[in-house]
């Protein structure tokens, strides 16, 4: 069943005290200050003290584009519609990028079982999985979120082995890497795995 949208309650920060946030947030700052008060300064900035003006907004601060505040102002009312994402903003777990993304999903139990779902996987993948869900909200998002996962490529450690060769053996694996017509570090591997599976098969 579907959650209509409620009056959102994002609170009011003084106009000196939201462009300061967003100034130095931007800037990189080591000590910044939550990701909550830097959206919530944004959508402050934006619709209290700019009147809903995205450009006039971006003019105050510099160094961030119109494009950008909007993000920022639509993560401030996804926050505010669940405490839910809210707290997994605030804690990092779910990105301001991939949040604003939750705000075309309009079924607010939706965005929190989507949000919820995401946690602990790579911004792109959280990207990935809320715009499926966006794009076919009655399809099994958790399924493709799945199919996110089991595609990415397993890291697996390389050993290096240097293996000392009097001047006779080099050359003569040399030739036999020339009739086989492979490469030097293809013989010397296809040699350790065929001695492997030999000893296996003992």
């Amino acid at each position: 069943m579907k959650t209509s949208l409620h009056r959102l309650k994002i609170p009011i920060i003084p106009y000196e005290k939201a462009r300061t946030t967003v100034v130095l947030y931007k800037r990189g700052r080591k000590r910044k200050p939550d990701p909550l008060r830097f959206v919530n300064s944004a959508w402050n900035l934006v619709h209290r003290y700019h009147k809903g003006s995205f450009e006039k907004a971006a003019e105050d601060v510099k160094g961030i584009t119109p494009r950008m505040l909007m993000k920022l102002a639509s993560v401030a009312e996804v926050a505010a519609s669940s405490k839910t994402i809210g707290q997994l903003c605030q804690e990092g777990k779910l990105s301001l990028d991939v949040a604003s993304e939750l705000a075309g999903a309009k079924d607010l139990d939706l965005r929190n079982m989507v949000a919820g779902a995401v946690v602990g996987m790579k911004a792109l993948d959280q990207r990935q999985v809320v715009r499926f869900a966006k794009r076919n909200p009655q399809a099994s998002f958790k399924r493709f979120k799945e199919r996110v996962l089991s595609s990415k490529d397993r890291k697996e450690r390389i050993y290096m082995a240097m293996l000392p060769l009097a001047e006779h053996e080099y050359k003569e694996l040399k030739e036999e890497s020339e009739k086989l017509k492979m490469s030097w570090d293809e013989l010397c591997m296809k040699i350790v795995k065929d001695w492997l599976n030999e000893k296996r098969s003992t």
